[in-house]
């Protein structure tokens, strides 16, 4: 077992994080750690265009 300490999030990284999630729909954002401390946010969006359904 590691006895690293969890990532320090901040007020100013938790701000962040939350302006990433909001208004996301689909997709994902991802939070890179390095040695205990957040050192990459990214987000990704996913478009689900409205698909007509077939004739049949």
């Amino acid at each position: 077992m590691s006895d690293a300490q969890p990532p320090q999030v901040t007020p100013t990284t938790s701000d962040l994080i939350a302006r990433h999630l909001q208004g996301l729909r689909f997709g994902e954002v991802v939070i890179h750690v390095h040695d205990g401390r957040i050192v990459q946010i990214e987000r990704t969006d996913r478009i689900r265009p409205a698909i007509p359904p077939a004739a049949t």
